[in-house]
């Protein structure tokens, strides 16, 4: 796996495996996804909306998807420096923590 998509994905593990909202991170390459659950383990789509607007008001593009909503979609342009992975990934951290 290239360095960018193995450093995302392996970010996305430590998130879920900090926050009890992040459950079942994957991905392959630069395409990567991790859902949105509440305490029950269930599908969160309104957390996930929650999330993605307080990124947004940071900058940070980040869309809700899957089914249910309730997934994050990661899917920065192929071009995309480590420096700029690393703040996305940071960004996505801060919103996790002032959430908990």
């Amino acid at each position: 796996m290239p360095e960018k998509g193995r450093l995302l994905l392996e970010r996305l593990v430590g998130l879920a495996s900090r926050f009890s909202i992040l459950r079942a991170p994957r991905g392959l390459g630069l395409l990567a996804g991790v859902d949105v659950v509440d305490n029950n383990g269930r599908a969160d789509p309104q957390k996930a909306i929650q999330i993605a607007k307080r990124l947004l008001e940071r900058g940070l593009v980040l869309v809700p998807s899957g089914v249910k909503g309730s997934s994050l979609s990661f899917c920065p342009p192929l071009t995309i420096r480590r420096k700029e992975l690393q703040w996305a990934l940071e960004e996505l951290e801060r919103v996790l923590g002032s959430m908990a």
